[in-house]
C-alpha cells in the first residue's frame, strides 16, 4: 500500500491534497524527534515535503539520499538515486550525489560512471574533475588524478580542491618543484591556513630545502600552536640535524612531546619521543614512548628487534627474539648508549 501512496503522491499531483502533510512528517520521525534512519524514512521524507514541482521533488529525493546514506545504508541510498536519475538523467546534482555515495561504499565503478556523467552534463564545473580526480587517487591511477586536477584548474585556477589535490599527488610522486608550485599559489590564496605551510614544509624537506622547511613548519604552528603534526615534523626534523647536540635533542623532545600530548596515538611521534629521551638519557622516559608506540603500532617492535640486533643485544635471529625479551635488551642498550633506532638516521 505504501508503494501505491508513494507512487501516487509523485505521479499525481491532484492526490496530493489527499494526503496529511503534517501526519506524514510525524510518521518520519522517532521520539526524539529524528528521522527515522530506515529506507522507509527516506521515501517517507520525500513524501512529507513533497510538491508537484519537478525540481523540488528532485532536490528533497537528494535530501532524503543523503539522509540515507548518512544514516548507514548507502545501498537504500543509492536506489534512491539511481530511480531520480533514470527518471531525470540530466539532473547534475544527482549524479554528483551519486557519485559521493559510491566513494562511500568503495564503489569505484558507479562513482566513475557518475561523476563522469556529472562533467558531461557540466563540463564548465571544475567541482565534476576534482571528485573523478579522488577516485582515481583511490583507484592509483595517478595519470588520470592529474589530468582531472589539471582540467578542473583550467576551469578555475584558483579551485581549491584541485589545487590542494594536486600538490599533495606531486609531493607523493616526489616531484617536489611541482607540488611547492601548487603550495606556493594555495598559500598566496589562503596566507592564514597553517595545514598548507605544513604541507608545504613536507615538500620543502623532500627537495632538501630544509630552512625553508623549518620556516614552514614554524609558521604552522604560529598559525595554530595546537597542531600535533607541525609539532612531530619540526620536531623529527629538529632531531635529525645533529645526534650529539644537546640544545637541539632538547628542543627535539619538548616539541614531541607537544605533539604526543595534542595527539597521543600517533606512533611515528611517540617513536621519535623515544628517540630524543634516550640521546638524553632519560631511560625511563625513552622506554615509556617506545612502548607506547610498539602498543600504537605493533610493527614498530620489528624495528625495534633490527636496532638490537644490529648493536649486539638481545637474542641472536632478529625473527626468533620472542617480544617479552626486547625490552630488557633495549633498556640496556640505551642505558649504555648505544644508538637505539638511530639507524633511522644512517
Amino acid at each position: 500500500m505504501r508503494w501505491v501512496l508513494i507512487w501516487a503522491m509523485l505521479c499525481l499531483p491532484a492526490a496530493a491534497e489527499a494526503f496529511d502533510l503534517d501526519q506524514l512528517r510525524s510518521d518520519c520521525r522517532d521520539e526524539a524527534g529524528e528521522h527515522r534512519p530506515d529506507l522507509q524514512a527516506a521515501y517517507c521524507i520525500v513524501l512529507a515535503e513533497k510538491t508537484m514541482d519537478r525540481a523540488e521533488a528532485a532536490r528533497v529525493t537528494i535530501e532524503a539520499a543523503r539522509e540515507t546514506a548518512n544514516a548507514g545504508m548507502p545501498v537504500a541510498a543509492a536506489a534512491l538515486l539511481e530511480d531520480l536519475l533514470a527518471d531525470q538523467p540530466g539532473l547534475a546534482e544527482g549524479w554528483k550525489m551519486r557519485g559521493l555515495v559510491a566513494m562511500a561504499v568503495r564503489d569505484m565503478e558507479n562513482g566513475i560512471r557518475a561523476f563522469s556523467r556529472w562533467i558531461e552534463i557540466e563540463p564548465g564545473n571544475p567541482e565534476g574533475y576534482a571528485h573523478r580526480a579522488a577516485i582515481h587517487l583511490v583507484q592509483e591511477d595517478f595519470e588520470a588524478a592529474l589530468e582531472d586536477f589539471s582540467n578542473a584548474l583550467a576551469i578555475d585556477p584558483r579551485n581549491e580542491k584541485a589545487l590542494a589535490g594536486r600538490a599533495a599527488l606531486y609531493h607523493d610522486l616526489e616531484e617536489y618543484g611541482k607540488a611547492l608550485s601548487d603550495y606556493n599559489y594555495l598559500i598566496d590564496l589562503y596566507p592564514n591556513n597553517a595545514r598548507y605551510y605544513l604541507l608545504r614544509g613536507h615538500s620543502n624537506q623532500g627537495a632538501e630545502k630544509f630552512r625553508a622547511a623549518f620556516n614552514d613548519y614554524q609558521k604552522s604552528i604560529d598559525l595554530d600552536e595546537d597542531n600535533p603534526e607541525a609539532l612531530a615534523s619540526l620536531g623529527t626534523m629538529v632531531l635529525a640535524i645533529d645526534r650529539h647536540d644537546r640544545e637541539l635533542n632538547e628542543l627535539a623532545k619538548e616539541l614531541l612531546r607537544d605533539s604526543t600530548r595534542l595527539d597521543p596515538d600517533d606512533g611515528t611521534a611517540q617513536l621519535h619521543l623515544g628517540r630524543a629521551e634516550a640521546r638524553l638519557g632519560n631511560v625511563d622516559a625513552a622506554m615509556n614512548a617506545f612502548r607506547r608506540a610498539a602498543d600504537i603500532e605493533p610493527l614498530m617492535l620489528l624495528m625495534y628487534k633490527g636496532s638490537l640486533h644490529g648493536r649486539g643485544f638481545g637474542p641472536g635471529d632478529v625473527d626468533e627474539c620472542p617480544d617479552e625479551r626486547i625490552w630488557p635488551a633495549m633498556r640496556e642498550c640505551i642505558a649504555k648508549g648505544c644508538g637505539f633506532m638511530e639507524s633511522l638516521e644512517e
